[in-house]
Parts: C-alpha cells; structure tokens; sequence
C-alpha cells in the first residue's frame, strides 16, 4: 500500500506469480507503477476520476476517506479519515453524493 513502502515491486510479482499464477496480485497498490502488474490500481480521494483505455484493468482500489466514529465499535481513540461525519446520516449522504458524481459519472 502507499506510503508503506515500496521496494523492488516488479520483483515481488514475479515470486508471487512463480508461486501461484492463477492469482491477481497488485504490486503498487495506489502507489508508483512499476513495470509488471495484472491490474491499474488507483487510491483517488479529492480530484476527478479518469479512466484512461489500456491493456490492463482500471481498478478504484481506495476512494472516500470518509469516517464516522460509533461508540464500542473502535479499537482506539484516534480516527483516520479526509472529513469525519457526527452521524450515519450525514456520512451516507455524503457517500451517495461522491459516488454519484465520482463513481456513476463514468458508467458509459
């Protein structure tokens, strides 16, 4: 995943492919594209979604970044999220508009 750490990707798809090449494996997961890979995986959050025509797959493998605390439902206090929303309703809300105008927008 970004920011992880990325170290010789085009490497760690080969071994996985030696050990099982039946599988999907995503070796820059949102990050740096390398040379070998099954699918495009992209981590978008705040500017337009554009697909651009390949060879490959075009996956949204991140998207949102929205959150919503719910009393005994954490491990811990701290929270991660781009906008945190005080109810389920507003965080829905907010979840339909983005997909809508994300998400559906690009349906063809």
């Amino acid at each position: 995943n970004e920011g992880w750490g990325q170290f010789d990707s085009d490497y760690a798809y080969m071994l996985i492919k030696s050990w099982d090449s039946t599988r999907i494996v995503d070796s820059t997961s949102g990050w740096h594209m390398q040379n070998d890979t099954d699918i495009i995986s992209k981590h978008i959050y705040f500017t337009p979604i554009v697909v651009k025509k390949g060879n490959l797959p075009w996956c949204l493998t991140e998207f949102g970044g929205l959150s919503l605390r719910v009393p005994d439902h954490t491990f811990n206090y701290k929270m991660f999220g781009y906008k945190i929303f005080k109810t389920p309703q507003s965080l829905e809300k907010a979840y339909v508009k983005l997909f809508e105008r994300s998400i559906i927008s690009q349906i063809k």
